[in-house]
């Protein structure tokens, strides 16, 4: 997930590292004007960059959905074919036999699909979180080297 932000967060990496330097010091000269315009852009690209984050966290909730409509329409079908073999005493029991291991088997599979989209999707979050964590430490601390 390439975001609008981590260029110019680059271009405003590429003009610290390209400054002049000052004699006798770790300081440098970088346009002023140039920076605080490339700040400005990323503060209108953040908003951006959060839609993206909130992007993430709506396919998690796609996702866990479409597992549930899996899991009810895997149970539905269990107990229509429950339903459908109470003909007979020996079928009946069988049929409940199997239709119980249906939904269980269901549930299970539902509740695997479940964690799995929750992990999947906090895993991204995590990442996400840890990349903008990064980037605003390097910003602050770009930002402190102008200083």
């Amino acid at each position: 997930m390439k975001l609008e932000i981590i260029n110019l967060i680059n271009l405003l990496e590429q003009m610290v590292e390209g400054g002049g330097k000052v004699p006798f010091s770790n300081k440098i000269t970088i346009d002023k004007d140039e920076a605080l315009s490339i700040l400005s852009e990323m503060r209108s690209a953040l908003p951006s960059d959060i839609k993206a984050a909130q992007d993430v966290v709506d396919e998690k909730q796609k996702i866990i959905m479409g597992a549930q409509k899996n899991a009810n329409d895997i149970i539905a079908d269990a107990e229509a074919q429950r339903d459908a073999m109470v003909e007979e005493h020996k079928i009946t029991q069988i049929a409940t036999e199997q239709a119980q291991e249906t939904i269980e088997n269901a549930q299970r599979k539902a509740k695997e699909l479940r964690n799995g989209a929750k992990g999947y999707v906090d895993n991204m979050l995590r990442e996400f979180e840890e990349y903008l964590s990064d980037k605003v430490k390097e910003l602050r601390d770009n930002r402190q080297s102008l200083k």
